[in-house]
């Protein structure tokens, strides 16, 4: 039933999403401004976090306290992203199909997981562009690839920059893999759309 559902949706929005609205370039601009002004004024929290984080893991975790991931933006360009580190390392890549590692959730990641805090660095982002504060996550470079082939209508969140939070984590939360992120963006497009009827 819900993946018949979900096959009408991806039809709708095929049939009725296919050309984004672009905004206007006062709404750009503004949106921007906002950006850069809140940027600004999240700097010293940033620093105050990087500071606490980095003496608990001289002391509890000794390590890097933040890692860069290549993620996909605006217009599919790939972009560094940061964040502070909430697992332990590992030298297998997790693919886009596969389930979240929740083995490696540190106790401290665990703890910035739930207050959102791991996701600070990527104030940095914002300032630079790549990032807004609202916009759909940035999915992981490689997954963004095989979303954008397997799941209709994917490609068109890149339309706009990303952002630290939006629609999809306020309503779904975290999809894991190929079948939650579609069905998130069935959700997202049924709370959106008109045409209740295929929902």
């Amino acid at each position: 039933m819900l993946d018949s559902q979900i096959s009408d949706v991806d039809s709708l929005s095929d049939e009725t999403q296919k050309i984004p609205q672009k905004p206007t370039v006062f709404f750009a601009l503004a949106k921007r401004s906002i950006d850069v002004g809140l940027g600004l004024c999240f700097l010293p929290p940033v620093f105050v976090a990087w500071v606490v984080l980095w003496w608990v893991n001289q002391r509890y975790n000794p390590g890097p306290i933040y890692f860069i991931q290549k993620r996909m933006g605006q217009n599919g360009q790939p972009f560094n992203l940061y964040k502070f580190i909430t697992m332990t390392l590992s030298t297998k890549a997790r693919g886009a199909g596969d389930p979240l590692e929740t083995h490696r959730i540190t106790k401290l990641g665990a703890i910035l997981r739930r207050s959102r805090v791991d996701e600070l660095p990527q104030v940095f982002n914002v300032l630079k562009g790549d990032m807004s504060f609202i916009g759909p996550r940035p999915d992981m470079f490689d997954h963004a690839l095989e979303f954008r082939d397997s799941i209709p209508g994917y490609s068109k969140r890149f339309s706009v920059r990303p952002g630290i939070t939006g629609l999809a984590q306020t309503e779904v939360g975290y999809a894991e893999g190929f079948e939650e992120t579609r069905a998130a963006k069935w959700l997202l497009t049924c709370s959106t759309s008109s045409d209740k009827a295929h929902c």
